[in-house]
């Protein structure tokens, strides 16, 4: 139930060989923008990336996602960026621990440390720069932070004359975190402009909720539009979920049962493996069988899964998600079944929109996530 890479990755050739052979150019700076519903799996398709292209002479490859941070702060994400620069370059500057580890230690026994190592002096201020900066950020503005946060993977290749490829997953929800205030999206233009500047840096991000991506990369409006190759990321299809249970089901289930989990799962690789799992120890794998363990499926890790982003959500906005999951798709409908206001309902459903929960097609509203969906059937029956 963890990303997938190495031999348990399946499918997406097109799309790896794609990024593959871009991020692995030396001479390219070209990053891309990869969104999609989410747990479609672009964190599994990014670390796949990583992987496969980690032992390129001369890239370095960095990975943070914003959804790890603890305190959804600024400056704990600018400190994150320097972190996994510094310890993503640890082993080609022979440094003997993790930056986590050296924060740690007394100011001179780190200079005294890094002199050991006879590093080049301008290899030895960067880092020196690194190690300073968590107790200087208290007296930085936002713009600065960011500044020398993304600046430092570029100032990193340069000196080491080396590519460094930065991988932020769920990138554009960097405008949720605060400093005194929320960041909103001029934190995105603020990291925009230092792209602009890269010569050794190629950027490469996530993100989930569509709305978000659309006002941070994708619309000819937004900060990063046409800087980044964008990519559209389904969930599996019918072939790679045949591919992915066949591989590990080995030959226990047929094609009317690969159907038949491709209907219930849509794809979403997540809920392939969850049935998946659960079906490891069936000596025969039929439609009953695997009905039985996509019961089981959401009745377990479905209510693990879903009911923390269930309640995260407002008793109004619940309301919504209920009539949704139970057919509702219209403004006027939904508003009637709960007793509410249409303008106010129609306020609500946008901010599930921004969100990521609910999309708008065709005047019509819907949950994002199927399984979600069937989840909250199940679970309010």
């Amino acid at each position: 139930m963890k990303p997938a890479v190495g031999k348990n990755f399946i499918g997406r050739k097109k799309v790896l060989k794609r990024i593959v052979n871009e991020l692995a150019d030396k001479k390219s700076a070209n990053g891309f923008a990869l969104y999609g519903k989410r747990r479609v799996g672009k964190t599994s398709i990014l670390l796949e990336v990583k992987r496969r292209i980690r032992h390129k002479e001369k890239i370095i490859l960095i990975y943070v996602s914003v959804w790890d941070l603890v305190e959804w702060k600024v400056d704990e994400f600018c400190e994150k960026i320097i972190a996994e620069t510094v310890d993503a370059y640890k082993d080609r500057l022979g440094l003997p621990m993790k930056f986590e580890e050296m924060i740690k230690m007394p100011y001179s026994t780190i200079i005294g440390l890094l002199k050991k190592i006879e590093l080049k002096a301008e290899i030895t201020d960067l880092l020196t720069l690194a190690l300073s900066f968590s107790k200087e950020e208290k007296k930085m503005k936002t713009g600065k932070m960011v500044d020398k946060a993304f600046t430092f993977p570029e100032k990193m290749a340069e000196k080491t004359k080396t590519k460094a490829i930065l991988m932020i997953d769920e990138f554009p929800s960097v405008i949720e975190l605060t400093n005194g205030k929320k960041a909103g999206y001029g934190i995105i233009g603020k990291i925009r402009t230092i792209h602009e500047s890269y010569e050794r840096t190629a950027l490469c991000v996530s993100g989930s909720i569509m709305k978000t991506m659309e006002n941070a990369i994708l619309s000819p409006s937004s900060a990063f539009y046409g800087q980044l190759i964008p990519i559209y990321i389904p969930p599996l299809s019918i072939e790679e979920t045949r591919e992915l249970l066949k591989k590990n089901l080995r030959k226990r289930i047929n094609e009317e049962g690969v159907k038949t989990v491709f209907e219930l799962t849509k794809g979403f690789p997540l809920y392939v493996h969850g049935i998946g799992l659960r079906l490891l120890g069936e000596k025969k794998i039929g439609v009953k069988e695997i009905k039985a363990a996509f019961d089981a499926f959401l009745g377990e890790e479905g209510t693990l899964i879903f009911r923390r982003e269930f309640y995260s959500y407002s008793s109004r906005e619940r309301g919504i998600i209920l009539q949704l999951a139970r057919g509702l798709t219209g403004v006027t409908e939904i508003a009637r079944a709960l007793g509410d206001n249409p303008s106010t309902i129609g306020k609500l459903l946008s901010y599930l929109e921004e969100k990521g929960g609910v999309e708008k097609k065709d005047g019509q509203y819907r949950l994002v996530d199927p399984v979600f969906e069937r989840w909250v059937n199940f679970y309010f029956d």
